[in-house]
């Protein structure tokens, strides 16, 4: 399977967790800057998918790291 295929081939499961996402932000809104509920999902669906996750960036910001190997950096 080829890495467009993969992509592909995960996509509806991706849309499904989008929309569902889309859904609740929107039903439980949060102020600028007092986004708890929603940082605390984010980072709980990314550590989901095993990335390595850093939360309270910035107070409720949150980065994802995933490492996939050695090899040239690609941002």
């Amino acid at each position: 399977m080829t890495t467009t295929e993969a992509v592909l081939a995960g996509l509806p499961e991706i849309r499904t967790w989008q929309e569902d996402c889309y859904r609740d932000l929107h039903a439980h809104p949060e102020l600028s800057h007092q986004e708890f509920t929603t940082a605390r999902a984010v980072a709980e669906r990314l550590r989901s998918l095993d990335y390595q996750v850093h939360e309270g960036i910035g107070g409720t910001g949150v980065v994802a790291v995933l490492d996939n190997g050695s090899g040239p950096t690609v941002l």
